[in-house]
């Protein structure tokens, strides 16, 4: 399906291990594709299983406890 839409970001908001399996098939994806984005990359079992096939997945950040944003007010 990947190689007849060609597209350039592919984006994995599926369970944990559905993430897993499509990324199995990450040399299967045709060239158009520059960015990968998958929530399940924000655990650390994603890239223990997958080891190199996990590099440059862009994933969400649970929690970050040593940084801080000012609070911002909107208009009033």
């Amino acid at each position: 399906m990947l190689l007849a839409f060609g597209p350039e970001v592919l984006v994995l908001v599926g369970r944990f291990q559905d993430d897993v399996t499509i990324m199995r098939t990450r040399h299967l994806w045709p060239n158009t594709v520059r960015e990968v984005a998958a929530v399940a990359s924000g655990i650390r079992a994603f890239s223990i299983e997958l080891g190199p096939v996990a590099q440059g997945v862009i994933g969400p950040s649970q929690w970050e406890p040593w940084i801080s944003f000012p609070n911002t007010v909107g208009p009033d």
